[in-house]
């Protein structure tokens, strides 16, 4: 089986033995029934890391779970007082 060569990102093909294969960029190919492809499939779909760290800082700000005392939050604390959003 030839594959596309303008596939795009996320395109799932079936080749000559019924395996589905998803293009991941790059003309790189992997099979759609691995680890590897849920990996890339869950890759696609969480929100940035930037994104989930701010849902996290929220969290805990709003003491929905505990850690307003570590490092980390204070630290980030710091940097979101430092620069607030604009209103």
């Amino acid at each position: 089986m030839i594959l596309p060569t303008n596939a795009t990102i996320g395109q799932i093909v079936t080749d000559d033995n019924g395996v589905e294969l998803v293009h991941t960029g790059d003309n790189h190919w992997i099979r759609n029934d691995t680890a590897s492809a849920v990996s890339w499939h869950r890759g696609q779909q969480y929100p940035k890391v930037e994104d989930q760290l701010d849902m996290l800082w929220h969290m805990m700000d709003q003491d929905i779970i505990p850690g307003k005392d570590s490092t980390w939050y204070n630290t980030l604390k710091t940097v979101k007082d430092s620069n607030p959003k604009p209103e």
